[in-house]
């Protein structure tokens, strides 16, 4: 009950409702415990040695872009990871707005939170796994000079579409649309987070605290 009333804030804020009245908090509740309904969350990650030369590479792909550089500064490896909520998903998405379309605003914004947490989820899995001192943040392809058309690079070493129905159109926009790719650098030592663009699980941690305008009120997250 604990994460579900720290979603329906989190889709709230996303909302632009700091104060939700009881009848758009209801509204919220309504339109998370039916994208749960819908959704059929899927994720999967490997592992990857990172070649640190002119510039970072994983198996042949390069990395392009000083942002990723310097997020991956000092990384012996990376874990590559994908989640989607599924095809399923975005269908309830899609009647949702069509049938009333401030509501299907509110389903869209679960999902993004839905699929966030997925990431979290992900996120723990693989630290509980990677016998790594230290993992980097989340870097998904469009964060900062990362380009978005590495979509399908990743999806490919990740044999997304067979292992959990994800793709990328000639455009880069994953489908199913509320999906999600990511690096994290795996390092003997603490690396510098040097995401320019994104939101992270911590505002406490995030170097973007000062300015942004997206910051959590009361400095929680979605995590435990």
């Amino acid at each position: 009950m604990c994460q579900q009333n720290a979603m329906v804030t989190e889709i709230a804020r996303m909302l632009g409702c700091m104060h939700p009245d009881a009848a758009l908090q209801d509204r919220i509740q309504t339109a998370l415990e039916q994208v749960q309904q819908a959704a059929q969350p899927r994720a999967v990650w490997r592992y990857f040695p990172l070649e640190q030369q002119n510039t970072p590479s994983v198996a042949g792909i390069h990395l392009i872009g000083s942002d990723i550089a310097r997020h991956l500064l000092g990384c012996h490896a990376v874990v590559l990871m994908a989640a989607t909520l599924s095809a399923s998903a975005d269908s309830y998405l899609r009647c949702a707005a069509s049938e009333d379309l401030s509501f299907g605003l509110i389903a869209d914004a679960a999902a993004g939170v839905l699929v966030e947490q997925l990431c979290h989820d992900t996120e723990a899995a693989i630290r509980a796994q990677i016998k790594s001192p230290f993992l980097t943040e989340r870097f998904s392809p469009g964060y900062g000079d990362l380009p978005i058309t590495l979509q399908a690079d990743l999806l490919r070493l990740l044999d997304a579409q067979r292992t959990i129905g994800l793709t990328a159109t000639p455009q880069s926009t994953l489908l199913p649309m509320k999906s999600v790719t990511a690096i994290l650098g795996c390092s003997e030592h603490p690396v510098q987070d040097a995401r320019r663009f994104g939101c992270g699980s911590s505002c406490a941690l995030c170097p973007h605290k000062p300015y942004c305008m997206q910051r959590r009120t009361d400095e929680s997250s979605l995590e435990p």
